[in-house]
């Protein structure tokens, strides 16, 4: 597991559809704001979405966490290049 120090837990690592950040607190949250996803399903299936991505791409939340914010054309995305996205910010992050 790599040494987060806290200067890295400011950083925010961004595409053009997720912004992410790592956390001190472990686990992994997804932020899908209302005012741009106002239907609670296409929260939901984002989360659903981002939650699984982060898992497959093998992300350890052992030693901490990571958040992810969706901006506003992600939903726009299909699951592969979702994947890609998340998996690139996640690697940008992470190394």
């Amino acid at each position: 597991s790599s040494d987060v120090c806290s200067s890295d837990l400011k950083k925010i690592y961004s595409s053009n559809f997720v912004a992410a950040s790592l956390t001190d607190k472990l686990g992994v949250y997804a932020s899908t704001p209302k005012n741009i996803f106002p239907r609670a399903v296409d929260r939901n299936k984002i989360k659903r979405r981002i939650k699984s991505i982060v898992f497959e791409v093998g992300f350890d939340s052992r030693s901490f966490g990571i958040k992810i914010i969706v901006r506003k054309d992600f939903l726009a995305l299909n699951y592969k290049e979702a994947y890609n996205e998340i998996s690139a910010v996640i690697k940008k992050a992470v190394l």
